[in-house]
């Protein structure tokens, strides 16, 4: 399988510093112009399946590259960014004291009815999972998120979670995967 992972554009949040978690994201122009971007780096990528989070901030982004793909869009809530529950919406200053107030680590810090990185981490292994034998020998596209991408490089470049979350996908990168059932080499990396 080639899975090509597209991390959306800039969003308004992105650019205030706002922890946004499933909020929805509305992207800036510079973040338009990054899935423009993306759209035209995959254009002549045949692809077989497009995934994408059911966030706007993704879906904005997916619709881009579909122009040049005769190919519906499935949306879907597993690839949503880890939700921050309380600290949604509120700004990353705020999101690292209350972390840093937990005494928690990285890995073992949820917000407030919200997700941790193992939570994540399971829901995108199943997603995975479950896609993997229908599209073993075609090539997928998943529109996403931060958290996301740094979760399937961790899945399928077999990295610990807490060394892959500090790679920090840029708005519109892409990473392009050869996936087999043991083992995944990659492509084309512009996503960091």
């Amino acid at each position: 399988m080639k899975l090509l992972i597209v991390r959306h554009g800039e969003t308004y949040d992105n650019v205030n510093g706002v922890v946004t978690g499933h909020r929805p994201g509305k992207l800036t122009p510079k973040g338009k112009r990054q899935a423009k971007a993306a759209a035209l780096r995959l254009k002549s990528e045949h692809i077989d399946a497009i995934f994408s989070s059911d966030l706007r901030r993704a879906k904005d982004t997916a619709k881009e590259i579909a122009k040049f793909h005769d190919l519906p869009i499935r949306y879907t809530r597993e690839l949503r960014e880890r939700h921050m529950g309380a600290l949604q919406g509120k700004s990353h200053d705020v999101y690292f004291e209350a972390h840093r107030k937990s005494g928690l680590g990285v890995m073992e810090f949820v917000p407030k009815n919200g997700e941790g990185w193992q939570d994540l981490y399971k829901r995108i292994l199943k997603f995975t999972k479950s896609i993997y034998p229908k599209y073993k020998d075609k090539t997928i596209l998943f529109v996403c998120h931060a958290g996301v991408s740094q979760v399937l490089i961790s899945i399928y470049l077999h990295t610990p979670i807490n060394v892959a979350m500090h790679t920090w996908p840029k708005n519109g990168g892409v990473l392009a995967l050869s996936i087999t059932k043991s083992r995944a080499k990659v492509l084309k990396n512009t996503l960091v």
